[in-house]
């Protein structure tokens, strides 16, 4: 993390690069390779498929960035956003339950960085329901209340759709 925060992409990857020697599986170590090589690449369409295939990897891992863990790393935040939405889109499309997880570990993803693009905050919220992590569901709207209140109304017009998910009771 402190690497890719000092702009120092080459070091980071290659420390990724040893780490997934050891343990390939380590889906945290695939997400900051992935970050590494956004800051590594000159030509972003070249390396657009690469990182894209490492952030997914990460996700089937297990890994999403957790919330609040955005350090505003200085990568180019568009291709971030569009390397993590490539797959999450091809998942929530294909409506396979085995998937799910993969998408909203992705979306989380995004949703760090800029929860209005791609409309992932909405597309993680539904997930959230549609898998019954309900808890999981109020707790996005509520992150997104307290991180934007500028723009409460429409935060707060999605979270309409969440008050019916849990009974009486619980509510």
């Amino acid at each position: 993390r402190e690497m890719i925060k000092g702009s120092n992409f080459g070091a980071a990857k290659g420390l990724m690069d040893e780490v997934l020697a050891s343990n390939p599986n380590s889906g945290e170590a695939l997400f900051y390779k992935a970050l590494a090589t956004i800051g590594t690449t000159d030509k972003v369409r070249v390396a657009e498929k690469e990182v894209s295939l490492i952030f997914v990897e990460s996700a089937k891992n297990g890994f999403h960035i957790p919330a609040g863990g955005w350090d505003n790393f200085p990568v180019d935040i568009r291709y971030y956003i569009e390397a993590n939405w490539e797959f999450a889109d091809d998942y929530i499309d294909q409506e396979d339950p085995q998937n799910y997880q993969v998408a909203i570990n992705l979306l989380e993803n995004i949703v760090e960085v800029d929860h209005e693009q791609h409309d992932a905050s909405e597309h993680l919220g539904k997930l959230y329901v549609r898998t019954g992590q309900n808890r999981e569901a109020l707790d996005l709207f509520q992150r997104l209340l307290e991180r934007n209140p500028d723009e409460s109304e429409g935060i707060y017009t999605m979270g309409l759709g969440y008050f019916d998910i849990f009974n009486k009771e619980i509510a």
